[in-house]
């Protein structure tokens, strides 16, 4: 995601999601677990997504709602539907981001999504 926020306005906030995200894994996961770093990562990759406008809006906040959801202890029902939040706003991004990379490619006249 922060490839294809890198070029737009919002790169410092996607900078920082990539750098809270890559930390978090690192370092938070293996102690105390994903609960404690999802949120935050989750809130400022959505708040990117909306402010920079080239990829779905609405996907950002669906990924952000499902990561805030996924906690193992919440029932089953909650869990279903944070994992359908999950996955309709990851598919939902990579068809922006996919759609995204065409557009470019289709201003250079090339019929390869990424020039090489």
């Amino acid at each position: 995601m922060y490839a294809a926020l890198a070029d737009g306005p919002t790169e410092p906030r996607a900078l920082r999601g990539l750098v809270l995200g890559v930390t978090g894994v690192g370092l938070v996961t293996p102690a105390v677990g994903v609960e404690v770093f999802a949120m935050p990562v989750a809130i400022d990759l959505a708040r990117a997504v909306w402010r920079d406008g080239s990829l779905p809006r609405w996907a950002g906040v669906s990924i952000a709602v499902g990561l805030s959801l996924w906690l193992p202890l919440l029932p089953r029902s909650v869990r279903i539907v944070d994992g359908f939040m999950i996955g309709l706003g990851g598919v939902w991004l990579a068809w922006g981001i996919w759609r995204k990379g065409m557009g470019e490619a289709d201003q250079e006249g090339s019929l390869e999504p990424y020039p090489r």
